[in-house]
């Protein structure tokens, strides 16, 4: 009976250490695991931050052309109104206090 006991511990602590080795692979496994899915999910935060990054550079970018472009789009419509008040004074003609004026000077 002592050497069944004997026989049959051993063979249960036997089990128990595979069982414990096994228990320890997994273990192993499962920190991998997790270490490549914290590694992956930095990675794809990285990516993320540097799209918008990116996507915020590129509406800098445009919301300065479209400032530049505003800009432009002033000078033109004061350069028009300048050239249409010029065509408009050169219809007219001079005012004839310069029309004395030219003519005082040629007699001079």
């Amino acid at each position: 009976a002592y050497a069944q006991h004997a026989s049959a511990r051993e063979a249960w602590l036997s089990e128990r250490r595979e069982l414990e080795q096994e228990l320890a692979r997994e273990r192993a496994r499962i920190a991998a695991f997790e270490d490549e899915v914290n590694t992956r999910r930095e990675q794809e935060i990285a990516e993320k931050n540097l799209r918008a990054s990116s996507v915020k550079a590129v509406r800098e970018e445009a919301l300065e052309q479209r400032n530049l472009v505003s800009e432009a789009d002033r000078e033109l419509w004061s350069a028009e109104a300048t050239l249409s008040a010029v065509k408009e004074k050169r219809r007219r003609g001079p005012p004839p206090s310069v029309l004395q004026a030219d003519q005082e000077r040629l007699v001079k």
